[in-house]
C-alpha cells in the first residue's frame, strides 16, 4: 500500500502528506480494528499488529521484541507453533495462549468480523456498533409501514417531532412573519392546528370513539 511500505495499517503513524480519504481512515482506524481478528491460515499476517489471539493484538499485551514488521509464519513450522521461537520474544504467560490458537495452513489468513455470528463484515454491523439505539418506539413501525406513502410517512415523521413548517415553530427558528389560522384567523400554532383549533377539535371529537383515543395529546408529547 501507498502509504504503508512494510509497516501493517494497523501501526502506520499519520503523516503530513497524505490524502484526505486516508487521513479519515486513520481516525477510525483504532475502534475499527477492535471489531476485526484473524484466523490464521498460511500467517501472513502482522505477528504484533493484527488480532489474531483471543486477547487482541501481541503489541497491546506485551513490549514488542525483534522486528515490529515479523509475519505470524515465521513462528509456525509444517503447521505447529514453534514454541522455542516465540520464546524469544513473548514470556511464557503469552506463549501458552499463542499455542492455543489454531492454524489452518492450507487455506490463507482470512479476516473474521466480530460483530456478527458468522464473522462476515455487514454495514448493518457496522452501523449498529457506531450508533446510539435508543429505546424501540412502537408506533414507528406504522409510520414506516409500506401500506403508506412515503409522502404520508415523512409528514407522520416531520409531525412527531414538530419539524412541520407551521408558524409558532417558524418564528422559533427567527422567520419574521405574521401569524393567522387559515381556518379561523386566530394565532396559527403547532397544538392550534392539530389540537385545540375548532377543526381540529371536531376531527378528534368525530373519531375519539373509533379509535378509543380520549386525550389526542398523547400523540403530541
Amino acid at each position: 500500500m501507498r502509504y504503508c511500505r512494510n509497516e501493517s495499517p494497523a501501526h502506520v503513524p499519520l503523516k503530513q502528506e497524505i490524502s484526505p480519504t486516508w487521513r479519515r481512515m486513520l481516525k477510525v482506524r483504532d475502534r475499527a480494528e477492535s471489531f476485526i481478528g484473524w484466523k490464521i491460515g498460511k500467517g501472513d499476517v502482522s505477528f504484533w499488529f493484527d488480532s489474531w489471539t483471543p486477547n487482541g493484538p501481541l503489541a497491546s499485551l506485551v513490549p514488542i521484541q525483534g522486528l515490529s514488521s515479523r509475519l505470524v509464519k515465521w513462528f509456525v513450522e509444517d503447521g505447529n507453533w514453534v514454541a522455542n521461537r516465540l520464546l524469544l520474544v513473548v514470556p511464557l504467560d503469552i506463549l501458552n495462549l499463542i499455542l492455543k490458537v489454531p492454524i489452518h495452513p492450507l487455506d490463507m489468513d482470512r479476516a473474521v468480523w466480530k460483530s456478527t455470528i458468522n464473522g462476515v463484515f455487514l454495514s448493518k454491523s457496522a452501523w449498529d456498533v457506531i450508533r446510539h439505539r435508543d429505546s424501540v418506539i412502537d408506533w414507528f413501525h406504522g409510520c414506516w409501514s409500506k401500506l403508506l406513502r412515503p409522502s404520508i410517512s415523512i409528514f407522520c415523521w416531520r409531525w412527531f417531532f414538530h419539524r412541520l413548517p407551521v408558524d409558532d415553530i417558524l418564528q422559533s427558528r427567527g422567520v419574521a412573519l405574521v401569524s393567522a389560522c387559515h381556518c379561523c384567523r386566530t394565532s396559527e400554532s403547532f397544538d392550534h392546528i392539530f389540537f385545540l383549533g375548532n377543526l381540529a377539535r371536531a376531527v378528534w371529537s368525530y373519531y375519539s370513539n373509533i379509535f378509543g383515543v380520549h386525550d389526542p395529546h398523547i400523540f403530541g408529547n
